[in-house]
């Protein structure tokens, strides 16, 4: 990890807020520090952009109204950027560092799937929520989580794009989407 003046990195980033299709998205999702049971419900706003293979995440506090983080991956050359504007961080990860980052969490996870019968009562459900939804973002469930999907009506032309906002959410989860080309 490098750290380098931010500002100068926003500027490397903002190179892809031109995109071919972008959209917010706002929720307000628990968030989980297992290992330190911690648990923040804080709202979050996610502005998404995508161009070609590349696609940016730009997070804001949706109370102060600051960027919190900015993210860049490049499926073509399997990178990711990082840039956090409150703590000055930047960094470049390389498709060998991802793809070890990976193995080591699904050694984890799979660790600590032995290990959950003998956690604490107390602490045992968000350790079983941990890996759910660890194994949900590595595509390691044997089945896909549920979804709803519900049309709200409302119709808006953003871009050259024809949208319709829809409602979709997981089933036992409140998380929602915001606006879907049409």
């Amino acid at each position: 990890m490098r750290t380098l003046i931010v500002s100068s990195a926003l500027l490397v980033l903002a190179g892809l807020a031109v995109a071919d299709v972008s959209f917010i998205e706002r929720t307000k999702e628990a968030r989980t520090a297992v290992l330190k049971a911690s648990d923040s419900k804080q709202p979050r706003m996610n502005a998404v952009y995508l161009q070609g293979k590349k696609v940016k995440f730009a997070e804001t506090d949706e109370q102060t109204g600051k960027q919190v983080r900015i993210s860049i991956f490049d499926g073509e050359k399997m990178t990711q950027k990082d840039a956090n504007p409150l703590n000055q961080t930047y960094s470049e990860l390389d498709a060998a560092y991802l793809a070890k980052r990976v193995e080591s969490v699904k050694t984890r996870v799979a660790d600590f799937e032995t290990k959950l019968p003998s956690i604490p009562e107390d602490r045992r459900p968000r350790l079983a929520r941990y890996i759910y939804l660890t194994k949900k973002v590595l595509g390691l469930l044997a089945e896909a989580p549920k979804v709803e999907m519900t049309k709200v009506g409302e119709k808006q032309k953003i871009g050259n794009w024809d949208c319709e906002r829809f409602v979709i959410k997981e089933a036992k989860s409140s998380r929602t989407s915001s606006r879907i080309p049409t």
